[in-house]
Formats: structure tokens, sequence, C-alpha cells
């Protein structure tokens, strides 16, 4: 398998200490069913909802403006891990607690 890169079409291969490593020239003899992205290699421009997607991986920081799935959920999670421990702590818990009860009211009532 072979992977190229999707905007500059280049084969990605391993580097040094890869190849010695696992004994294989190319990432997609190791890499079999992945999907590899170079993020360091990634210029910042957000052209498309996966370039959202890369920029957060790389800054850890949302775009200001994003279309991409499941950003709102990513923000909320961004949220609660920059709050103080306790503060984080209590969240957790309350969370942890609803999510049960809402398993239990699916559970008993919306058996089907």
């Amino acid at each position: 398998m072979h992977f190229n890169g999707k905007n500059r079409q280049y084969a990605l291969v391993l580097g040094k200490s890869h190849r010695g490593k696992y004994g294989w020239e190319r990432a997609g003899e190791l890499f079999t069913k992945h999907w590899l992205f170079k993020i360091n290699n990634f210029d910042e421009a957000v052209k498309y909802t996966l370039d959202e997607w890369i920029y957060c991986l790389k800054t850890s920081v949302l775009p200001e403006a994003y279309r991409a799935r499941g950003f709102a959920e990513v923000e909320a999670h961004l949220k609660t891990d920059n709050t103080s421990p306790e503060t984080k702590a209590k969240y957790l818990a309350l969370f942890k607690g609803t999510n049960i009860t809402e398993s239990l009211i699916e559970m008993l009532f919306c058996r089907k």
C-alpha cells in the first residue's frame, strides 16, 4: 500500500529511525489501514473542514469560526480542561451522574 499526500501528491516514506526499527521503507507497509497526516507540514491555512481538525490537532486551539462536525463537543471539553482541577473534578462527577441517570431512564422507559 502506498500513501501519497493529498495536496502535494508526494509518497510518504518512513524516517530513518522508523526504517531501522520496523524494517520497512514506506509508511503503507507499516500502517496498512490508517490515514496519516503530516501535521508539522500543515501551514495553518484553513480552507476545508479537515483543515479545521488539523489546525486544532496541531495548535490545541479551535479555529475562530468553524464548520466541522464535532467541534461543539471539542469546545466543551477544552473549556472543561482549562478550568481549575477542583472545578473540573466537580463537573466530571456531575456529568458521570447525569450519564448514569439518563441510561437508567432510557433502560426503564424507552425499551422497544
